[in-house]
């Protein structure tokens, strides 16, 4: 109740400090109006500080025909405009107001002004047919468009408005008209599911297989929202189930992106290709994975789509679920024969992918599965060392290889390097170190140069994993292969203090222990 009373107050509030003349006309008090121009009122009076409308708009809109003839009598410009361009013509239209509007053209206003947009009164009118009819009467443009490129038949095409098109498209509205966006009346009807639009678009000569200057055709739209009949109604009439856009996605991979099953089963009775792969070599089975969409997912693998297919990063749906974190579609594809150590194009398995997105429960499948945990990739990387240098920072994932029996202090291939080391490139990773100093890791392991963990997350500016090392007792004195101890690799001033005050109670020592 306050609440509506505080709301109350300042309504009336605005209308005591709006102009007189505005006042009135919006509160239909036709005498205070007649007695504010009998005694001199500006008819034409702007009150720009709190209203954009005109007086005119103002009874325009609110439907008030006697106001509206006071202040045409009284000599008001029929097209006066507003801040945004606007006359009291659309007020009108806008409003739905059938006698304002007969009043204002009876008066002269213009049909063809535009407004801050561009938009024309036609356009404005679009979602109401009599309107239409009044002003195509009296000389409106139908091929006028806006500043974005759109006209009245798609504006009437996405309100549904049957009638209202066909006025149109009888006063030569043209269908190949596009907006900044390629847009057509067919694409703006098949967006918002109005299939009777649709039909008497499609009966007037427009193409089922439009597209958007991003290459969206019609049937991809109506798949994308869902809307089954009216992508049934476009296959019935031809509609290409196979184009692509730009992208090199089709329906089915919009199908497959937002979880349309059903459509998809029409889709594929349609021919539709299922191993089709976009611009990413992304298969529609790939997407749906992505997605964790596990009923997609079944009924394109029953529908034959190739689980080890590979797309443009050599990754297979398995490592697509491995690096999302999709256990559940993970599986179905394990159960479908997908390989578990098929490589990427860095070598990496679906395992090592898992591990470096910190994906435990997909991890757990694969090892539970029998995958390889010793495998490497390009870089000579365990899953450990993934785990450590990867974006998952999820030490769930290490605790998975030790139950079987991974080595803490396993090197890579390449440099001699321990996933502890590892944990050094990026910030936020001291959860992960923690866990692995907890499993046993070597502190004060090196690399072939000699360098540690410590010399590692010196040399990267990562504080808080020094200051960590440095607390769970990492020789700050060791010295690597060119005789260069941490200090010396210290790349900020706050991690040359944190060591000083390590090395200040701590004894030298000549070089790193292996």
């Amino acid at each position: 109740m306050l609440k509506q009373l505080i709301l109350g107050t300042c309504a009336v509030s605005a209308l005591l400090t709006a102009g007189e003349l505005h006042t009135a006309a919006m509160l239909g008090d036709l005498p205070k109006v007649k007695e504010l121009l009998a005694s001199g009122a500006d008819v034409e009076e702007k009150d720009e500080n709190h209203r954009p409308e005109t007086v005119l708009a103002i009874a325009a809109q609110g439907g008030k025909l006697e106001i509206l003839e006071e202040l045409l009598q009284a000599g008001a410009d029929v097209d006066i405009r507003d801040r945004f361009e606007c006359t009291a013509l659309v007020a009108a239209l806008q409003r739905n107001r059938p006698e304002l509007v007969s009043r204002l053209l009876a008066a002269g206003a213009k049909v063809n002004d535009r407004d801050h947009v561009g938009w024309t009164p036609l356009m404005h009118a679009a979602p109401y047919a009599p309107l239409v009819q009044l002003l195509l009467e009296h000389g409106a443009d139908v091929r006028a468009c806006s500043m974005d490129g759109a006209d009245a038949v798609m504006w009437a095409a996405e309100n549904g408005k049957v009638d209202a098109v066909e006025l149109l498209l009888k006063r030569g509205a043209v269908l190949s008209n596009r907006d900044h966006y390629g847009r057509t009346a067919l694409l703006f009807a098949v967006e918002r599911d109005c299939k009777d639009v649709v039909q008497l678009l499609l009966k007037n000569g427009a193409s089922v297989n439009s597209r958007d200057k991003k290459g969206v055709s019609a049937l991809m739209l109506a798949v994308r929202e869902g809307h089954r009949s009216m992508a049934e109604f476009l296959m019935e009439h031809g509609a290409d189930v196979n184009a692509e856009d730009e992208a090199g996605n089709t329906a089915l991979s919009m199908a497959a992106k937002h979880d349309r099953r059903e459509l998809a089963e029409l889709l594929l009775k349609k021919k539709a290709d299922v191993n089709h792969k976009n611009e990413a070599g992304d298969t529609p089975l790939m997407i749906a994975v992505e997605q964790g969409w596990t009923e997609m997912v079944e009924l394109l693998l029953a529908a034959g789509a190739l689980v080890d297919s590979r797309n443009n990063m050599g990754q297979t749906a398995l490592a697509v679920a491995a690096q999302f974190g999709q256990p559940r579609a993970a599986a179905l594809l394990i159960a479908g024969g997908a390989a578990l150590e098929s490589a990427d194009d860095e070598e990496r398995t679906p395992l090592l992918t898992a591990a470096a997105y910190g994906q435990a429960e997909v991890m757990k499948l694969l090892l539970q599965a029998g995958a390889n945990m010793n495998a490497r990739d390009e870089d000579g990387y365990y899953a450990l060392h993934r785990i450590a240098h990867g974006p998952g920072k999820n030490p769930e994932c290490a605790e998975l290889l030790f139950e079987r029996g991974m080595p803490v202090d396993i090197r890579t291939e390449y440099g001699g390097r321990t996933a502890l080391m590892a944990t050094t490139y990026f910030e936020e990773r001291e959860a992960i170190a923690g866990k692995l100093l907890e499993a046993g890791a070597r502190i004060d392991a090196c690399d072939i140069l000699g360098q540690t963990a410590l010399m590692y997350a010196a040399k990267r500016g990562n504080l808080e994993l020094v200051r960590l090392l440095l607390a769970a007792g990492a020789d700050a004195s060791l010295k690597d292969v060119f005789g260069k101890d941490a200090l010396v690799h210290a790349g900020s001033e706050k991690i040359r203090e944190a060591i000083s005050a390590s090395r200040a109670v701590s004894p030298p020592q000549a070089s790193a222990r292996k």
